[in-house]
């Protein structure tokens, strides 16, 4: 989904992977969130920002983010860190929880191995592939689901806290 008109050549991509979305009564992480945090950085100039929702295999709603940006002005240090297949971490709350924010690559289709005839085609707006998940133990769903539940309390909060600063500063993003 895109959040808005491009307006320039976009020389940089950064993906959030990892966000929540809205589940139950609460709102999730949004654009302007995103953007509050990116802009603070003092990265780049944003062009505009793409979200895409997915649902998990519990039926937690979660949102990936890609940050795209008209010019790029990031130390080269940072910028090496990324394109090394590193992330940086961004704190969105006084608690310490973070995103994690990847130098956003294409993905590449693989050529086929073996001698099977192989042809590969991509229709405009294709639905990705599902995977089938990893099994994990009781133990492992317990943690995962005391961390979403942790995660989403977060996210009201740090919502809260943007709003307020947004409001504060006069900064809204003007949608497209």
């Amino acid at each position: 989904m895109s959040t808005s008109t491009k307006t320039s050549p976009i020389v940089k991509t950064l993906c959030i992977p990892h966000t929540f979305g809205p589940n139950g009564k609460k709102k999730g992480v949004n654009k302007q969130q995103v953007f509050w945090h990116m802009r603070n950085m003092k990265i780049g100039h944003i062009d505009h920002i793409d979200m895409r929702e997915i649902t998990d295999k519990n039926g937690v709603h979660i949102r990936q983010w890609f940050v795209k940006f008209s010019s790029w002005n990031a130390d080269p240090a940072l910028d090496s860190h990324l394109k090394d297949g590193n992330f940086l971490k961004i704190t969105y709350d006084d608690f310490g929880h973070f995103w994690k924010v990847f130098n956003y690559r294409a993905p590449t289709p693989k050529a086929p191995t073996g001698n099977a005839p192989f042809t590969l085609g991509f229709a405009p707006n294709t639905t990705p592939i599902q995977l089938a998940p990893i099994p994990l133990t009781t133990s492992d769903q317990q943690k995962i689901d005391t961390f979403l539940e942790n995660e989403t309390i977060q996210a009201e909060q740090e919502l809260f806290i943007a709003e307020n600063a947004m409001a504060e500063n006069g900064d809204f993003i003007q949608e497209a």
